[in-house]
């Protein structure tokens, strides 16, 4: 939620664990209207991933597919950035999921999630931006993509 319309937001899948790393392959997600969420285009379980809706969840084929909510900054000034990632509560299987996020492509919040933590881990960062900052919210499955279904709870705030 950006509680302020000082930001756009865009759903996108990579290779790498940092968005602006070089030979990231940086996609955008389509919209599905069927599933009500943004979704790559590996097709695995009978849906393409990975996928961003309420939640995020990285892709699946061998090779890593990292999920990546951005929001980028239409304003300059101070932002409080503040919120909650969550595991999967039914999750059966998995080894939960790392997640991190990245301004523009500096690290600046990275935490585990167990399989299952439906308390999960909270963040809050006070961050100065310009015009076209690029804040990634990011899910990597540490290799094992099952039950990594991470919902994210994020609220941006213009401060004055």
């Amino acid at each position: 939620l950006d509680s302020t319309g000082s930001g756009t937001w865009s759903y996108l899948s990579c290779d790498k664990l940092n968005p602006t790393a070089p030979g990231c392959n940086l996609k955008r997600l389509t919209w599905h209207n069927e599933n009500i969420r943004y979704e790559g285009d590996e097709f695995i379980h009978g849906r393409h991933w990975p996928a961003i809706g309420k939640a995020l969840h990285p892709g699946f084929k061998g090779k890593q597919k990292f999920a990546v909510l951005r929001w980028t900054s239409l304003v300059e000034g101070d932002v409080s950035v503040h919120g909650t990632f969550t595991g999967y509560p039914k999750a059966k299987g998995g080894n939960g999921v790392r997640v991190v996020i990245f301004v523009n492509g500096q690290r600046f919040y990275a935490s585990d999630i167990a399989r299952g933590d439906a308390k999960g881990v909270e963040f809050d960062l006070l961050l100065v931006l310009n015009k076209g900052t690029n804040i990634d919210f990011v899910v990597d499955s540490k290799g094992h993509s099952d039950y990594d279904t991470t919902p994210i709870d994020v609220t941006i705030e213009r401060l004055k």
